[in-house]
């Protein structure tokens, strides 16, 4: 691969093959007259991928001896790719038509912005939310959880119960949110020189969150634009959500309040256990009229609150890496 590329882009893989492999070729369909390369970092599967991908002319595989975890492999490629704009693309996405190049071409228009995100769709062509402000704590009380649905059905243009969120109407038009969903991540070089790459003490979750507070920490616009659009497969999935999975998911908001707002991370903690309290009442008492995925929820809820207090115990005594430079800050 010479350098005369424009774009790098960098999947990461753990036992998806088939996924994965369906992602690389929507890549090569869509992305003629576009120099290119994929950098696919495998860690460590063991369905068969690395066979299959070392035989993949269209890849660069780097294989990793363990699962390094989602934040430290996309760094691995990183440091490896030689475009000038990078993109970190979920493996479970399919490109669509020429959205890379419109998405390549909006972020190259626009000399403030440092990171684009682009639509994001469900298999069935329904819109996923993908683009969001920075959580404040009454997010964590309503935002998100079963309640803020109802909300929204009576106030659907309720800025002070959804402050931290888009709806579906704001999806439509260009916007300038606090930071986007990391299954579609184009970033210029100069933005992740400035800022610094993935924080690898997210293993999963929140380091996209993390990675746009830093980036707009160091004075880029982070920007959506629904002109181009991708099929995002893990979006519109109902099924019970593995324990492993819910317990990053809390640990990285605690992370990522310890990080940046450790004044606040107390607080926080006291409201998400009361929103899980909250949700699963209202789920539980739903259960007589609702189907399997409100039965799904409620089990994932109840998980949540049976390990909550271990698991923030263990975010709370794990040993920081970095934190955002002195004297620094973003609006919340």
């Amino acid at each position: 691969m010479g350098y005369n590329v424009d774009l790098s882009i960098v999947i990461v893989n753990w036992n998806a093959h088939e996924v994965t492999a369906a992602c690389v070729d929507s890549i090569a369909r869509n992305l003629e007259g576009l120099e290119y390369e994929i950098i696919l970092v495998d860690n460590a599967s063991s369905d068969g991928s690395v066979e299959c991908f070392r035989k993949d002319s269209r890849v660069r595989l780097i294989e990793n001896d363990s699962n390094l975890g989602f934040a430290k492999a996309n760094n691995i490629g990183l440091r490896l790719a030689v475009g000038q704009v990078l993109l970190l693309l979920n493996n479970d996405t399919v490109i669509l038509d020429d959205s890379i190049q419109r998405s390549l071409e909006y972020l190259q228009s626009r000399p403030t912005v440092g990171m684009m995100g682009c639509k994001l769709l469900n298999t069935d062509g329904t819109l996923q939310r993908s683009c969001s402000r920075f959580p404040r704590i009454l997010t964590f009380l309503i935002g998100g959880q079963v309640v803020a649905r109802i909300v929204e059905r009576l106030r659907p243009h309720s800025e002070f119960l959804f402050s931290s969120a888009y709806l579906n109407g704001d999806h439509l038009r260009e916007l300038r949110p606090d930071w986007i969903m990391g299954a579609f991540m184009m970033v210029k070089r100069e933005a992740i020189e400035a800022a610094g790459m993935l924080d690898e003490d997210y293993f999963m979750y929140r380091e996209d969150m993390d990675w746009c507070y830093r980036i707009r920490l160091a004075g880029w616009e982070i920007a959506y634009s629904p002109a181009p659009a991708i099929v995002h497969l893990g979006g519109g999935s109902s099924r019970a959500v593995p324990e492993a999975t819910l317990r990053r998911e809390l640990a990285s908001v605690v992370l990522y309040f310890r990080k940046h707002h450790p004044d606040k991370v107390r607080a926080m903690i006291l409201v998400r256990y009361a929103s899980f309290l909250i949700e699963f009442i209202v789920r539980v008492v739903m259960l007589p009229f609702s189907g399997l995925h409100n039965r799904e929820q409620c089990r994932n809820v109840e998980r949540r609150l049976l390990f909550f207090k271990e698991e923030i115990r263990h975010a709370m005594q794990l040993q920081l890496s970095s934190v955002p430079r002195a004297g620094s800050s973003v609006s919340e």
